[in-house]
């Protein structure tokens, strides 16, 4: 245990610095994913040092994110959007992900009214926007006597015809990669699930003729330091798990 949370501090203490010094308040490669990273660190060690860190880095993204950002998952409000949303799910902050999203839910609908995007991917088109939304219903999937989740789902149904008509015009296998798994996803939510499975088929049918490797971006919120941190991760929650299973014998 102390060798590997002496890789995991010295792997903390890399995150925490380029935090600070990192311009970008993104999710792939700037403090939203950072910061999420350096809170797993925090749960597996129990250093409250890393969780002070992480909650600077926190307040720093909720001060400067504004409308006039890019939507992009990548870098922009959809991924800064689905931090948020994986934080509160997770227990690391507690906070009413309605209250702290709802300018994003606002961008988000006109987005899909208007179709302002064109392209497919994760990245930056219209796949981080249906990760969004997974993120905001798969915890309340079944409520129904909530107006916001019945209108995030509204438009999640219009989400889902907008992928339909990228999917159905895409040449680009990266793109039908990032579609087929972001339906996979989908198909959990219980919307429209007629026309998914239809375009589950005709993604895997275009992904094996294209004969190429078919890659789950969306695993660990497609963080590269977090997914660094998954062994350890699954490692900790199994040791929770055999730990409260004892306790209750």
């Amino acid at each position: 245990m102390r060798k590997q949370h002496s890789f995991l501090n010295s792997y903390a203490l890399q995150l925490i610095e380029k935090g600070k010094c990192s311009p970008s308040i993104g999710l792939w490669d700037g403090k939203m994913g950072l910061a999420i990273s350096i809170l797993h660190v925090f749960r597996i060690t129990n250093n409250d040092r890393y969780r002070n860190e992480a909650y600077e880095l926190i307040d720093n993204i909720y001060d400067h994110m504004c409308i006039q950002m890019p939507l992009g998952f990548e870098h922009g409000l959809t991924g800064i959007g689905c931090g948020f949303q994986y934080l509160i799910n997770n227990g690391f902050v507690d906070a009413d992900s309605d209250d702290v999203l709802s300018e994003i839910d606002s961008l988000i609908k006109k987005a899909i009214e208007n179709r302002s995007l064109d392209s497919l991917c994760l990245r930056n088109g219209v796949s981080g926007i249906a990760f969004y939304l997974y993120h905001r219903l798969i915890s309340r999937q079944d409520i129904d006597n909530n107006i916001l989740v019945q209108n995030i789902k509204g438009y999640s149904i219009l989400l889902i015809e907008w992928l339909e008509y990228l999917i159905l015009r895409a040449d680009n296998v990266g793109d039908i990669n990032d579609a087929y798994f972001i339906l996979c996803r989908l198909h959990k939510l219980n919307i429209s699930n007629n026309k998914i499975e239809r375009l589950l088929s005709y993604c895997l049918r275009r992904l094996l003729d294209f004969n190429c490797e078919i890659i789950d971006n969306y695993k660990s919120l497609g963080i590269q330091s977090l997914k660094a941190l998954s062994p350890w991760i699954l490692d900790s929650q199994g040791y929770n798990i055999k730990n409260n299973n004892t306790r209750g014998n």
